[in-house]
């Protein structure tokens, strides 16, 4: 299911407990930032903001099914919203699993590194200090890894801590009809002022128009 860069990136990818403080009181991410400078790393009374989404009910629910590579019947990879897509040949139940996006495992300071002139899928698990990301543009990829994005999405990716490691569990918010294209909202958002024009192409009834949300400092 997931290969590793490097062995620090192994050792984050199975370390339970959060890596960062998210502070979301503005509407979108920020990073919490000690006195010194250092991202700040809650204890382990602390829920941030992946703790919160890796639920003792999903544990139970999907541990085996993501310790056997499980991959929902009937999935296939076709013409998408863009590119490539993926589509289910059967008819999905909302909170059905679907799969894990998995993929080549990097330190998310590795993942920054990566060259532009290259295609990469990635998916942050954590960032800032001690953070990892998930490239699915990798051999060992499953057909998850051409999920496109959507503003009306179907699926939502979510972080489960299961069998001692991270695993990137698809999970159906919504019922999705056999021949239905499978979209992930990417709830992108940037700070750099050449990517808050990027178009979104989803075409969905609720598009925003725009594929980054741009927050100005």
């Amino acid at each position: 299911m997931y290969a590793f860069k490097c062995s620090e990136a192994a050792s984050r990818w199975k370390t339970r407990n959060s890596i960062r403080v998210v502070d979301r009181s503005l509407g979108y991410p920020i990073l919490v930032v000690g006195e010194d400078g250092s991202y700040e790393i809650p204890d382990g009374a602390t829920t941030s903001e992946t703790l919160a989404r890796s639920k003792q009910l999903d544990e139970a629910t999907h541990a085996e099914l993501l310790k056997d590579g499980f991959l929902y019947p009937g999935l296939y990879n076709g013409p998408g919203v863009e590119g490539t897509g993926v589509f289910t040949g059967n008819k999905i139940s909302a909170g059905s699993f679907l799969g894990s996006y998995n993929g080549l495992v990097m330190t998310y300071e590795d993942a920054e590194m990566l060259s532009g002139e290259e295609e990469h899928f990635l998916f942050v698990l954590n960032d800032g200090e001690n953070g990892v990301a998930v490239d699915g543009n990798y051999t060992n990829a499953n057909a998850l890894k051409y999920i496109n994005h959507s503003c009306d999405p179907n699926v939502e990716m979510r972080e489960i801590f299961a069998n001692g490691s991270w695993n990137i569990a698809v999970i159906a918010i919504k019922e999705i009809q056999a021949s239905q294209e499978i979209l992930h909202d990417f709830n992108l958002h940037t700070e750099d002022p050449s990517k808050q024009n990027i178009p979104c192409l989803c075409g969905s009834h609720n598009c925003r128009q725009k594929l980054f949300r741009y927050f100005e400092w």
